[in-house]
């Protein structure tokens, strides 16, 4: 969250969502090395458009901040990978509510002390009641509902094909960004989109037909 975060306030919402969108890319490294499972020929096609997805949108960034809060956008999607593999493994046996409750109080006990000491606590509007109910809409839309989400998806779905799910994510903030922010997305951002979609409908279908033979037996 720190780093995705420090990441979108160097690039625009759109390019910092794509970024972090590529994750499936990881995750499917993560399903090889760590799970030993291996990945069809549409699975790595999928990952190929992905991949280029995520490079288009480095590459039409250039150097620069935007450049630097891409590669904290990536680091952030590294940490997210790392996060929902451990999830898997340690969640098993506890009850999805006290596993959440737990990440989020040992993180914010945490990252805390961090804003503490950097004198950021000084700064905040304390009396802005606007800014304690987008707060409030932050911790309960985007943490409790999409990222316990994806928590609790990984107690009965492959991480890799949950992960797949959050390329969904780059067209959804870029609306928002446009309605709330009004942050137009370049023009030069579409064959992102397309690419991103295109790898989503391929790595669903594929899993779909693999399902459905595998009933058919």
């Amino acid at each position: 969250f720190h780093l995705w975060v420090a990441g979108v306030r160097q690039t625009s919402v759109a390019t910092a969502t794509f970024i972090f969108a590529t994750n499936p890319v990881i995750f499917a490294a993560a399903e090889v090395a760590v799970y030993r499972r291996r990945l069809s020929a549409a699975d790595w096609c999928a990952l190929v458009l992905v991949a280029a997805g995520g490079a288009w949108l480095v590459v039409r960034d250039g150097g620069g901040s935007g450049l630097a809060g891409a590669a904290l956008c990536f680091a952030a999607t590294v940490l997210f990978v790392l996060y929902l593999v451990a999830s898997e493994k340690v969640s098993t046996g506890v009850p999805h509510p006290t596993f959440v409750c737990l990440i989020y109080l040992v993180g914010g006990l945490l990252t805390l002390p961090i804003a503490l000491i950097r004198g950021e606590a000084a700064t905040a509007a304390w009396s802005d009641g606007g800014a304690w109910l987008a707060l409030a809409a932050l911790a309960l839309l985007p943490t409790l509902v999409g990222h316990a989400s994806n928590t609790y998806a990984v107690r009965f779905f492959p991480p890799i094909l949950v992960s797949f799910t959050t390329l969904l994510e780059p067209i959804l903030s870029s609306l928002a960004a446009l309605a709330v922010l009004g942050e137009h997305p370049p023009s030069a951002e579409v064959p992102a989109y397309a690419l991103f979609a295109a790898a989503t409908a391929l790595f669903l279908a594929a899993r779909w037909m693999r399902a459905r033979r595998s009933r058919a037996r």
